[in-house]
């Protein structure tokens, strides 16, 4: 099996010629195991045209031939095919086309010359449908524009299989800047915070990278344990005579628990000097609305020194801190969204306090930090 996967992985290289021999020696209850590999030489690419059926296809691809895979003289890996098909796929769904995948590009391979070459041809097929009467019906490919952009704050899968339809009587809808906002009466998340973390626009053709780019911004603010980015296709709003067809996209949120808090107790033994302690840890993940994480914390030990057997003295410290993550930049002047969008900025102010009561001395440590 090793020796077929060799030489399959050397085919697939490019190396069709390509022979793996095995040898077993054995030796009391040992085995040696030798492969013996024989690459000859590669299969390499002569030229690559493009056969692509759809004219406005075809315009996106020729123009983006430049960023191609498939290199001339380079082997005939059909690894690399089958990256270039992955690409191009992404490539269209950046330019609307929400229905398109690599399974419309295959490749034709001319080896006929036999003299180690092939001359490769990438065929993009138009879109199959088979219609009511059972006929396959060729055509271009369609774009895709958004309709409507839903976000559901607060969703619950759970709640949402068992009440079907239901469960969503007990949600307010608001629309917001070209999003429909659909939440809880009692919900206090800053649609702010949403605008800032989602690129899907109503009105703007399909963009998986807008795609992508909410999943990550909306994951970034900690406060989502589920992210689920859907998309309807609106028959009734499709538009033949343009190949244009619609999508409402549906943004489903659901929220970690927003409050947790921690207790932590503490011995120590430090050269012979008993002590104990704690800490108290309390965590919010959206305090003002804003996806602020606020951790604060309490602290206090007390550890005895043991001088000499008569005269026990002990150690006091007590502290607390507060610190706030703010997912953008905290700036009297500074508003831009874009810029937050871009670069997913985060604002952090701390304040600390420490008191500690020793033999030799007592002491107060005050801490505030503002940074970006």
């Amino acid at each position: 099996k090793s020796t077929e996967q060799l030489t399959g992985y050397l085919h697939s290289k490019g190396f069709y010629g390509a022979h793996v021999d095995d040898t077993v020696h054995y030796k009391k209850k040992r085995v040696k195991v030798n492969y013996h590999i024989t690459t000859n030489e590669p299969i390499t690419i002569r030229s690559l045209s493009y056969l692509i059926h759809d004219k406005e296809i075809e315009s996106i691809v020729m123009h983006d031939t430049p960023n191609s895979l498939i290199k001339i003289g380079a082997n005939f890996d059909t690894d690399m095919l089958q990256k270039e098909r992955v690409r191009l796929e992404q490539l269209l769904k950046q330019k609307g086309y929400y229905n398109f995948n690599k399974q419309f590009i295959n490749y034709l391979a001319d080896s006929t010359s036999n003299n180690l070459m092939v001359n490769l041809t990438l065929v993009i097929k138009k879109f199959q449908q088979v219609d009511s009467n059972k006929v396959t019906i060729h055509r271009d490919h369609k774009k895709y524009k958004i309709n409507k952009v839903y976000v559901i704050t607060d969703f619950d899968p759970r709640q949402a299989l068992q009440l079907k339809e239901r469960y969503y009587n007990i949600f307010d809808t608001i629309y917001d800047r070209g999003i429909y906002f659909v939440s809880k009466p009692s919900e206090n998340l800053k649609h702010k915070v949403v605008f800032q973390a989602n690129f899907i626009r109503e009105g703007s053709l399909y963009n998986i990278e807008n795609v992508n780019s909410t999943y990550q911004h909306l994951n970034s603010l900690q406060i989502f344990k589920l992210i689920n980015i859907q998309f309807n296709e609106i028959d009734s709003l499709t538009n033949d005579s343009l190949n244009l067809g619609y999508l409402n996209c549906v943004i489903q949120l659901s929220k970690y628990y927003l409050q947790s808090y921690t207790v932590e107790l503490q011995g120590t033994n430090s050269s012979g000097n008993i002590g104990v302690g704690g800490n108290v840890l309390y965590q919010h993940r959206s305090l003002f609305g804003g996806a602020e994480v606020v951790d604060f914390k309490i602290n206090g030990s007390v550890e005895t020194l043991n001088e000499n057997i008569r005269n026990i003295k002990n150690t006091l410290e007590l502290g607390g801190d507060i610190t706030v993550n703010i997912p953008k930049f905290v700036l009297p002047i500074f508003r831009a969204e874009d810029f937050s969008k871009k670069h997913k900025p985060k604002t952090q102010i701390s304040v600390g306090y420490n008191y500690q009561d020793r033999p030799d001395y007592q002491r107060t440590i005050a801490n505030f930090s503002y940074g970006y």
